[in-house]
């Protein structure tokens, strides 16, 4: 016989996926000591620093002051930094009661004269006791983009995607921006040159 008095918790780690398009740069220091550093089309990870170009800020922010948060987390909101693209954590969420919890994750706007992706994702747990002498979370997702629509993410069928992805357009050749030395090969949809040369 199996008691819902204290149940195991449920946990969840939330995260957030970053893409690129554009003219980005590739001069990125490999650093393999940064869990959750992960620049996917690089193949390698690095330290941020907090102000350096080509680091953006995501930040997970609870919709109730009651609701659990990662550790380390600043009241109602969790920040979390990645290095051009890739995915990062947020931290660890544990839930020690059933019932629904609600957050929201977004992009922090910055000033590094690119597009920035203005979605907000709300991000809903269903936690439930499993009869057995445990919490089960089950996610939900939903997007609002910067015109106000809102679609259902995909989550995948075993519940496990990551689901917020944000994606930032760096400028194409012409604009005002300064180009590093070297550049990596994107492939892009429509008439796209694959690279750019340096700007004198």
């Amino acid at each position: 016989h199996y008691s819902n008095e204290n149940p195991e918790p449920a946990k969840h780690a939330p995260s957030v996926t970053k893409i690129v398009e554009g003219g980005y740069p590739r001069n990125i220091v490999s650093d393999t000591d940064t869990p959750g550093m992960i620049a996917t089309s690089l193949d390698s990870t690095r330290t941020a620093t907090e102000n350096e170009d080509h680091t953006f800020t995501f930040t997970l922010k609870r919709t109730d002051s009651s609701y659990p948060m990662p550790e380390n987390s600043d009241g109602d909101t969790k920040q979390t930094k990645i290095l051009l693209h890739g995915t990062a954590s947020f931290g660890e969420i544990t839930f020690t009661e059933a019932g629904t919890y609600t957050y929201t994750i977004y992009e922090e706007m910055g000033t590094q004269g690119i597009r920035y992706d203005q979605s907000v994702y709300t991000l809903t747990y269903k936690v439930t006791y499993d009869g057995e002498g445990h919490l089960k979370a089950e996610r939900t997702m939903t997007k609002a983009d910067v015109d106000g629509n809102t679609t259902t993410v995909d989550l995948g069928e075993n519940n496990d995607e990551n689901g917020a992805v944000f994606t930032n357009h760096y400028p194409e050749e012409g604009n005002d921006y300064i180009y590093h030395e070297e550049y990596i090969e994107k492939n892009l949809t429509g008439d796209f040159p694959h690279f750019y040369p340096p700007k004198a």
